[in-house]
């Protein structure tokens, strides 16, 4: 909160003043959203910020601007002292202010990329990175299918440790259980294996979904605790995206070249990743993992042009609150 309170002498005059205090102290998108009223001496004034962050030129129509807008950052308190007849009004600071925004912005990015990796789980299991970063879950995967059990005592010490660690985390998705220190399959994986067998489903496909699934229910714990981080780039691209495309209600469409640029100033603005080039040619990593993305169906091309899947977007549209 700021040092000292301001002072004012009515309701009417902070009404007035306070709107004004906020654009000039925090900046020019701060609003002040609700208010309440707690008791005849007490008020709370809820602080919203706005600011444009969405830009979009379709061939078909004029550029279009989207804000983001964030309708609870923090709080003003509004007390009325009785002895003086007047009001102090406390409003934080414009540093905790930014902090409250930057977490905020960051819970709404988490939101958005879980909704998103629900709808395109089973793409990312395509690409090769992910795939070789799954590893040691397809071949614990493999190992239950083909010898029905895992016993760490069979493998090198070496080996052990981190063996251990993948079994742990699939234990806690119940894809496996110990028996007397015996890895067997657990309820889920047994559960996901009949269905999809119960479809006459290829090996192949099968493994997919699966993979799917672990990444569905486990993807948190596995960025966070085994460093899979191959999947981390993959939804970065699809968010900087499918979100902008949410904001302006339609599947943004754009040459090869361009959607590279178009991504990475997204990407700078979400996770301030390495900024686009002056220059504008696209950074070769990102590219070949935005051929990737193409190739695991996320994105389509056609004729050099590249738009999203009506699908995925519809799926993603669906699972997202209104006022995102």
């Amino acid at each position: 909160m700021q040092k000292s309170p301001l002072k004012y002498e009515t309701i009417d005059e902070i009404n007035k003043e306070i709107p004004i205090y906020l654009k000039r102290y925090i900046g020019q998108g701060a609003f002040v959203s609700d208010k309440q009223k707690l008791d005849n001496d007490t008020y709370i004034w809820f602080i919203g910020n706005s600011y444009p962050a969405f830009y979009y030129t379709p061939t078909d129509a004029p550029p279009t601007v989207k804000f983001a807008t964030f309708k609870n950052i923090s709080t003003i308190k509004i007390e009325k002292n009785v002895k003086t007849n007047s009001f102090q009004v406390f409003i934080p600071s414009r540093k905790e202010l930014i902090e409250k925004h930057r977490e905020k912005y960051s819970s709404l990015l988490t939101s958005i990329e879980n909704s998103l990796l629900d709808v395109t789980r089973h793409n990312y299991v395509k690409i090769p990175f992910v795939q070789t970063a799954m590893s040691r879950i397809i071949s614990i995967i493999e190992d239950l299918d083909i010898h029905s059990q895992i016993d760490p005592i069979d493998h090198p010490k070496r080996e052990r440790n981190k063996l251990m660690k993948y079994l742990q985390f699939l234990e806690d998705l119940e894809y496996v259980r110990a028996e007397e220190g015996i890895y067997v399959e657990g309820n889920r994986l047994n559960i996901i294996k009949y269905d999809l067998n119960k479809n006459e489903e290829d090996r192949y496909e099968i493994l997919n979904k699966i993979l799917a699934d672990v990444i569905k229910i486990g993807y948190p714990y596995m960025k966070k605790h085994l460093r899979l981080l191959q999947i981390v780039p993959y939804l970065r691209i699809a968010t900087a995206y499918y979100y902008p495309s949410y904001k302006f209600n339609r599947l943004i469409s754009m040459n090869r070249t361009d959607l590279a640029q178009y991504i990475a100033r997204y990407q700078y603005s979400f996770y301030k990743e390495k900024k686009p080039a002056l220059d504008g040619k696209p950074d070769s990593k990102l590219n070949k993992q935005i051929s990737d993305v193409i190739r695991s169906n996320i994105l389509k091309i056609k004729d050099n042009i590249v738009t999203g899947d009506k699908t995925i977007f519809r799926e993603f549209k669906n699972s997202l609150p209104a006022d995102y």
